[in-house]
């Protein structure tokens, strides 16, 4: 694992911003010190680098970009810390030190956003911090201006069709854009 940059660093540096092939993802698979499933995978629409922290993202990855009303996906979005603190002080909570991110933010082709947020299984939700940090972002999406406002999902791993991501993850492994005709 190499150096890890300070939130500040990061985004002085620009990481969270962009679209499609240009998006440097928040947080990267490198970055994170747990154990786990980490992965890098090669977008096949714009051939960006993706860096997804668990296998439930993987797959709800897999499922999001078939879909053809997904124009972008941008993996480890950051929040704005001052809307996030304002949120949380509305709340009686106490701020992330940290910059929260959201697993998922997704661009739907009619221009609209989709947030999801990734667990392993509803055992998650007995935690009090996850909660709250939780609440925190569901509340992060549904207010503010139009422009910055998206629906958001938390999803459940233990929720997603196996047989269907896996299938997924088949089909990426083989598909080429340039053999592919539309008849």
């Amino acid at each position: 694992m190499g150096i890890v940059m300070s939130d500040e660093n990061k985004l002085a540096n620009g990481y969270g911003t962009g679209e499609g092939k240009d998006y440097k993802p928040f947080v990267l698979t490198k970055d994170v010190k747990k154990q786990g499933t980490r992965s890098n995978l090669k977008d096949w629409k714009h051939g960006r680098m993706l860096h997804l922290l668990s296998q439930g993202e993987v797959w709800l990855y897999m499922l999001l970009r078939w879909r053809d009303d997904v124009a972008d996906i941008r993996e480890q979005y950051p929040l704005k810390k001052e809307k996030v603190a304002r949120i949380a002080e509305g709340l009686g909570i106490t701020p992330p030190r940290n910059v929260l991110t959201t697993d998922m933010l997704v661009t739907k082709t009619d221009g609209t956003l989709v947030a999801y947020s990734v667990k392993q299984d509803r055992s998650v939700l007995d935690d009090e911090k996850t909660v709250r940090r939780q609440m925190l972002e569901k509340v992060y999406w549904e207010e503010g201006r139009e422009e910055e406002r998206a629906e958001f999902h938390l999803v459940f791993k233990e929720d997603l069709p196996e047989m269907a991501c896996r299938n997924l993850m088949t089909c990426f492994r083989f598909y080429d854009i340039d053999k592919v005709c539309d008849m």
